[in-house]
């Protein structure tokens, strides 16, 4: 450290003594000296700097001021780091150089900002010498700082983003750590963002880092544009959750004790963490959780959390059972050690505190669809029991399709029995049938009638999202009763929502097949009719284009960003990972790629175009933001 420090500041040497101490060679000392001679670059006269008070220079394609004040040279880039206007175009007083476009201040010595919105800017070594000025500028293209050190700088300026809702440092952040640290950028920020999202915000994981996992979740579905898009969307929402938001303290676990790890000591404290769920006691629940995740395995501690998160009906519209599976989801992005005991004890607030659908009346008039739910679960064991049982073979595409549309008639015994039916006698999996389940729901918004409330959007997507993780957390755990639990939910839930599709939406019908050529001018008309929220004719495309020759990738691309492009919220986010989450879960379930498949993949998407063009258009605001980042990262100047 302290030869970095003569390297840089040759004039302040140390004296022999102190060096000898210090092993200091002044062999090495002298060198550096002379290395930095070498990167002097003169950059004009001590006359005209004190005539005009600055100099503007290029230097290894750095474009620098220097300064006169008090006598003292100082050099910083002329670009303003916040949005690139030039420095020199600013004013200087009691040191501080002030920028005019919006007003970003930096101490001229460190390159220090006062205004957090914008970035410290880089400074120079200058010097007068013999009534001529030189700048020193390393070799380096990243400036004075290593490597190392400007990814701590970008990722503390990630963290400022997030702590004060700056949304174009957050964007900036984004842009420059996957430029410096291209391997691992994601999983760095998606750790940054967590560790903030859940110890900032009292009721811990909540919508923000929801959508950050979502988007997370599809970046390998589309192009490098949109996955910045997607990363800062996630990372905004996580911002704006926290601003202003009393911070969350997590608690201990029970004991510092490692625990015999028994299945004895799991069933314990299994029933300890449901009960006090139950009884709605988040201290005593959060301290039994942090225990489990010190004690036993990521199978165990998930199956403790989704039991819980079963033992009532549909808990906050189904937010508290998708919540969980996102956390879990995010937790296999950074890390088990890393994430759990962070993550986890997040959820536990709005665990105890959640409404409880057995608490409503529609649940129970005209149909009294808990005591139907609570009878279906007692007869679990004896389903799961049969030796008829598929344990997750792949099924036909067929069966799956059969029971969609059974589960999305309008009587609700008829679809607990074809639930049973399709486990009891092996035809099907407790996967494949929230596979299922997740399809029919996801038809419901094919199904829409845009007569109905457009509040209901929200009403049908609730259904879809809930279903859409009860399929994903399959993957989690091996306790298929709780599985079970959580699809006889999900399932009562689709059957409340069967009046929002009377009447029912047209839906396009199938159509001869286009040429490839006609692919990419559908996917413009998809974005330019939503571009005018005109669902229908956005629905028809789609259809169209699924006609066409050209592959779904492309279209699924479309989609994405036509939900990046907005200033999107929370449930339009869930949809589009939903949407493809559930067509790929399809694709795992089935044998082969049949008629029957290949027609639920149509009515998926076509009520995932319907819900986003109903959204559609926003202000657009944060896309802008976006762009600026990009445009500011390409050196562009963005002023007059």
């Amino acid at each position: 450290m302290l030869q970095d420090c003569i390297f840089y500041k040759p004039d302040s040497l140390l004296n022999e003594e102190w060096q000898s101490i210090l092993g200091i060679d002044p062999a090495l000392q002298a060198s550096a000296k002379i290395r930095e001679e070498k990167l002097k670059t003169d950059v004009g006269s001590e006359h005209e700097l004190r005539s005009s008070g600055m100099l503007l220079a290029k230097v290894r394609n750095r474009n620098i001021v220097v300064f006169l004040f008090e006598g003292k040279t100082f050099a910083v880039d002329n670009r303003c780091p916040h949005m690139g206007y030039p420095l020199s175009k600013g004013t200087l007083k009691d040191r501080i150089l002030t920028c005019h476009w919006h007003h970003a201040r930096f101490d001229l010595e460190t390159g220090g900002t006062f205004d957090l919105f914008a970035d410290d800017v880089h400074t120079y070594k200058s010097e007068l010498v013999d009534g001529r000025v030189y700048v020193t500028v390393p070799v380096d293209s990243t400036g004075t700082d290593p490597k190392l050190a400007r990814i701590a700088h970008v990722e503390r300026k990630l963290r400022e983003g997030l702590e004060h809702s700056l949304n174009l440092v957050l964007a900036k952040s984004v842009l420059e750590e996957s430029e410096l640290n291209p391997q691992s950028a994601t999983t760095r920020i998606l750790g940054i963002a967590t560790e903030f999202g859940t110890t900032n915000r009292l009721q811990g994981w909540g919508p923000g880092l929801t959508i950050l996992t979502c988007m997370s979740n599809i970046l390998n579905c589309t192009d490098e544009d949109n996955q910045l898009a997607a990363l800062v969307q996630g990372l905004v929402h996580v911002s704006s959750d926290c601003f202003e938001e009393p911070p969350r303290h997590p608690l201990a676990p029970l004991s510092m004790e490692i625990m015999s790890n028994s299945p004895r000591d799991y069933a314990t404290t299994k029933k300890w963490f449901r009960t006090f769920v139950d009884q709605r006691e988040p201290e005593a629940s959060e301290r039994t959780l942090q225990s489990a995740v010190k004690n036993f395995s990521r199978e165990e501690v998930a199956a403790m959390i989704f039991s819980a998160n079963t033992d009532h009906i549909f808990l906050n519209g189904g937010h508290v059972y998708d919540f969980s599976n996102k956390a879990f989801e995010m937790i296999d992005k950074i890390g088990w050690e890393k994430g759990a005991r962070t993550i986890l004890p997040s959820l536990v607030r709005q665990m105890c505190q959640a409404q409880r659908r057995e608490e409503n009346a529609d649940w129970r008039n005209p149909e009294d669809l808990v005591t139907l739910i609570k009878e279906a679960e007692l007869r679990i064991p004896e389903i799961l029991g049969t030796e008829k049982r598929n344990r997750g073979q792949k099924v036909e595409g067929e069966l799956i399709a059969d029971l969609v549309f059974k589960m999305l008639e309008e009587d609700p015994k008829l679809i607990i029995s074809s639930i049973e039916n399709a486990i009891s006698t092996g035809k099907m999996s407790t996967r494949a049938v929230a596979c299922s389940l997740s399809v029919a729901a996801a038809i419901r918004l094919a199904r829409f009638h845009t007569q109905n409330e457009f509040g209901d959007w929200i009403t049908v997507l609730h259904s879809f999202s809930y279903c859409n993780a009860v399929l994903q957390s399959a993957r989690l755990f091996d306790d298929e009763e709780t599985i079970l639990k959580a699809i006889y939910h999900g399932a009562m839930n689709l059957y409340l929502t069967r009046f929002l599709n009377i009447p029912s939406a047209n839906i396009p019908p199938k159509t001869e097949a286009l040429e490839s050529s006609a692919g990419s001018r559908l996917l413009k008309e998809i974005l330019a009719a939503m571009d005018h929220k005109d669902v229908e004719r956005a629905a028809r495309t789609v259809n169209q284009y699924l006609h066409s020759k050209d592959g779904k990738r492309e279209l699924i691309s479309t989609l994405i960003h036509a939900v990046t492009r907005e200033d999107a919220e929370f449930h339009t986010f869930q949809l589009i990972e939903a949407t493809i989450k559930t067509i790929e879960s399809l694709k795992d379930q089935t044998a082969s790629k049949d008629e029957n498949v290949e027609e639920l993949e149509r009515l998926i998407l076509i009520g995932a175009t319907r819900y986003i063009a109903a959204h559609s258009p926003t202000d657009r605001s944060l896309p802008q933001i976006i762009s600026i980042a990009q445009r500011l990262q390409r050196g562009e100047a963005l002023y007059g």
